[in-house]
Parts: C-alpha cells; sequence; structure tokens
C-alpha cells in the first residue's frame, strides 16, 4: 500500500535489474575504461615526460574524460533524450568542474594530508565519479525519467 518507486526493467547482459542498476553498473564498468587511459596518461605526463603532477592530473583527466562521452553515450545512456551536442556540451561542462574539483582535492589530499598523488587520485576518483554520475544521469543523458511510480499493494 503506497507509492514505491520501480524501475524500467533492463535487456541484453544486465537481466532484470533496475535501470538505474543496470546503468551504474555500466558507468562504473565505463569509468573502469577510463581510470585506466588516465592514470596511465598520468603516469606517462607526471613520471616519463616529467610535467608538474597537477598539471599532469588535469591533461590526463580532459583526454580521458572525452573518451569516456563516447563510452557513455553509445552503452550507458543510450537512448538519452538530449541531443548529441547537448548532452557533450553538458558532459563537458561537468567534466570541466571535475577537473577542477579533481585537481584540488588530489592538492588537498598530497599537499595538507601528504597522501601519494596517486592514492589521492584514487580516493577522489571515486568521490567525483558518484558526483558525476548523478549529474550525467539527471542532467547531460535526462535518463531520470526512467523512474516510474507503480502502487505496490
Amino acid at each position: 500500500m503506497g507509492f514505491i518507486a520501480t524501475i524500467k526493467k533492463t535487456t541484453s547482459i544486465d537481466g532484470d535489474s533496475p535501470i538505474v542498476i543496470a546503468r551504474l553498473t555500466r558507468y562504473a564498468s565505463a569509468g573502469t575504461i577510463a581510470i585506466i587511459i588516465d592514470y596511465t596518461l598520468l603516469f606517462l605526463f607526471a613520471e616519463i615526460i616529467k610535467l608538474y603532477y597537477l598539471t599532469s592530473v588535469a591533461l590526463a583527466y580532459a583526454i580521458a574524460h572525452s573518451i569516456y562521452f563516447v563510452i557513455n553515450k553509445k552503452w550507458v545512456f543510450k537512448g538519452t533524450k538530449e541531443k548529441a551536442t547537448k548532452a557533450y556540451t553538458l558532459f563537458i561542462l561537468s567534466g570541466l568542474a571535475s577537473i577542477f574539483l579533481t585537481t584540488f582535492l588530489v592538492g588537498i589530499l598530497t599537499e595538507v594530508f601528504g597522501l601519494f598523488y596517486f592514492i589521492s587520485r584514487i580516493i577522489v576518483s571515486i568521490i567525483v565519479g558518484l558526483l558525476n554520475f548523478l549529474f550525467n544521469y539527471t542532467v547531460s543523458f535526462r535518463m531520470s525519467s526512467e523512474f516510474v511510480r507503480h502502487t505496490h499493494y
């Protein structure tokens, strides 16, 4: 008795899981790919090319984030209600905010708390990743309309 939030069922590899969970799982999987790219570039820029570590964090993030958009558009948020150009603009704007937040938080964890910058980056990835999922789910790709209210008896 009363309302409970249910979600449309998913298809393919996600079986009967709620679609928001399926999208979060896909987002995390795509994020893993982006993180591998990000961390590889971070290592390349900071350790091989010897750029300042915060510059390396920002550059690696920017490149990986653009690749991440393509994965999200084609797999995670397929069926989006937004046009690709608008979704990409919102995705990049959230990415720019994320670059600053990521760089700031990595700097704080590294400089103030003395963590190794790679450890700082891993911690920040989790925090910023969840914030980005919420933003992209509800704004960039407008998927929040997937929630449907049903009466459960």
